[in-house]
């Protein structure tokens, strides 16, 4: 918040002053522009940008991501009666993390793009996302059918995402021939996400939700496949005090959805399975994770990639906060 005030008697922005409210590179700024995305005006002789603070100041005001009209889905009063039931019922509520309580700003594809720029690729954000999205509706196709894939030793965790983030990369633009290089920018990429909290926002009404539920005695836990450095993610971010303990799976060779991850959590909130609620945002991982430990899954599904799945869900933090009062 700090970098809000430092600029807010200006209407006008340089590009390093843009990129810094932003938490971007000024060559992300620039690639907006020729997008058609943001506009910026040109001043002098040189033509220097100069980009107005309220267009700066809103683009990080938007939910991440961009969503559908904040609304209840109407359409299953019945579902909403069920989560408020389940919302009150549960003594303990199992968070995810990763988007369910904040994501990459400004967008995953931008951040891929990003980096992948600094190594000379060009590549659009758009087209990383879709990439993205198809790569982990196939893996996770692969999660249940294959036990393996959902337990791994640490270094494989981390080499299971390069390999990912690689082959996003070869299927937007960079050549298979360059593949070594393209496990080494997913290897940076990997590191970048799961490292630098200032890459990340938390969605709109978080802790506002989070301070409700700890309100009502209820006690809040983080189950998460990321490795040991969540604790340290968490604390930056100054969430860590809302949960009695964070459980990082990659610290324990577990990886959603296997349920031993689940199981694990309960054990440490010492707690049967019918008194937790767990709240996620991938359908796989954590709705099929979450039922086989016989655990209540509440799915997050802000970009409605999951609208014909057969579970509880909800599109905003401000209808589980309407739903608890």
């Amino acid at each position: 918040m700090t970098a809000f005030t430092e600029y807010v008697d200006s209407s006008l922005l340089t590009i390093g002053q843009a990129a810094k409210l932003l938490n971007v590179h000024p060559d992300t700024l620039r690639r907006w522009e020729r997008q058609g995305v943001l506009t910026s005006l040109r001043l002098g002789s040189r033509k220097d940008r100069r980009y107005l603070h309220k267009d700066i100041v809103s683009m990080t005001q938007q939910d991440i991501p961009n969503s559908l009209p904040r609304q209840p889905d109407a359409s299953n009063s019945n579902q909403r009666k069920k989560t408020k039931a389940v919302l009150h019922r549960a003594s303990w509520v199992f968070f995810d993390v990763g988007y369910t309580l904040m994501a990459l700003f400004p967008s995953r594809g931008d951040v891929y793009a990003e980096i992948a720029y600094r190594h000379g690729y060009n590549l659009s954000p758009l087209v990383i996302q879709q990439n993205f999205n198809q790569l982990e509706e196939e893996w996770n196709n692969e999660k249940i059918m294959s036990q393996p894939v959902m337990q791994a030793s640490l270094p494989t965790v981390s080499e299971h995402y390069a390999q990912f983030n690689a082959e996003i990369l070869i299927r937007s633009g960079i050549s298979k021939s360059d593949k070594n290089l393209a496990v080494s920018i997913g290897k940076e990429i990997f590191n970048t996400v799961f490292t630098d909290y200032t890459r990340w926002r938390t969605f709109t009404d978080v802790e506002k939700f989070l301070k409700m539920l700890k309100q009502q005695g209820k006690k809040l836990a983080v189950v998460e496949n990321w490795d040991n450095r969540l604790g340290s993610f968490m604390k930056k971010w100054r969430l860590d005090s809302y949960f009695e303990f964070i459980l990082a799976g990659g610290g324990f060779d577990l990886r959603k959805p296997n349920p031993q991850l689940f199981e694990l959590a309960l054990q440490k909130a010492r707690i049967k399975p019918n008194a937790a609620l767990h709240i996620g945002d991938m359908y796989v991982d954590d709705v099929l994770g979450a039922k086989k430990a016989h655990i209540t899954p509440l799915l997050f599904d802000v970009s409605r990639r999951f609208i014909n799945k057969d579970c509880l869900r909800f599109y905003h933090y401000q209808e589980l906060i309407d739903l608890l009062k």
